[in-house]
């Protein structure tokens, strides 16, 4: 996933077109691991519905709806008067089959507040990294005008906000500092959505790298800020790259959490 969002995201550029390139690519992952991807999916979409059940939302805001994979959207139109799906873009599939569902409102937005806007006007020639980091850490996400009477689901997103930032380019420029905005990046997203009342966080937070002929998998953390505390805990294992096409010769799972965020 990296590898292609490090050609979507590239430095001083960004495409609508290459970000819907990026979710034609998820739907093809999808398509071939199906099996594997279905117990993340049958989990996540449990953990919205109980979210759902237990608070009843009269509006209700999904951060990082994508491909709706994640979700019982069938169960979500019928008890949530008021839905609004946030992404950086909504594939031309999702709009069209929901057009005329009068509950359902899609709208693009960078969640970080502006990265990809602020990665474009980076000046290369005479970079500053001091800068680029308080840039960084002055971001806020938008704010919504009735964010403090919503309830909130933030599917899988914590860990995708820093992507902007691993491209190679971007990377090389920030150095040993990499890792500080990445976790500025993730701790504004948690400290933002505590400014609704009822919040659901579903996010992996390592990847669990198998290579044939070590005994030990490779542990990569994606959550640089400190873990958040949530309440009803769940855990699993997302089976996300059994056949290698993610990291050659490497099959892939994610550790995911699951709770309401304290």
């Amino acid at each position: 996933m990296v590898n292609i969002l490090q050609r979507i995201f590239k430095p001083g550029l960004f495409s609508m077109s290459e970000a819907r390139a990026y979710q034609r690519g998820i739907a093809r992952r999808y398509t071939d691991q199906a099996d594997r991807w279905r117990e993340h999916l049958t989990r996540s979409q449990e953990e919205v519905r109980n979210f759902v059940t237990k608070h009843r939302p009269r509006v209700l805001y999904v951060l990082g709806s994508g491909w709706l994979l994640d979700l019982p959207i069938d169960y979500l139109i019928e008890h949530v008067p008021e839905i609004h799906f946030v992404d950086i873009a909504h594939p031309r599939t999702i709009l069209s089959r929901y057009r005329k569902q009068r509950s359902l409102h899609f709208e693009s937005l960078d969640l970080t507040g502006g990265l990809i806007n602020l990665l474009g006007k980076i000046s290369r020639e005479h970079f500053d990294k001091k800068a680029l980091i308080d840039a960084i850490a002055a971001l806020r996400p938008p704010e919504f005008f009735n964010q403090r009477s919503a309830s909130v689901i933030s599917l899988n997103l914590l860990s995708q906000l820093p992507y902007p930032l691993l491209t190679d380019a971007n990377a090389a420029l920030l150095g040993d500092d990499l890792e500080v905005a990445c976790a500025a990046l993730q701790t504004q997203h948690l400290t933002w959505l505590r400014k609704f009342p009822h919040r659901l966080l579903i996010f992996d937070f390592e990847e669990v790298r198998n290579m044939p002929h070590y005994s030990a998998p490779e542990l990569v953390p994606t959550i640089y800020t400190d873990f958040p505390v949530l309440h009803n805990r769940k855990d699993w294992i997302w089976l996300f790259d059994c056949n290698g096409s993610y990291i050659h010769n490497m099959t892939t799972h994610l550790r995911v959490a699951a709770g309401e965020l304290e």
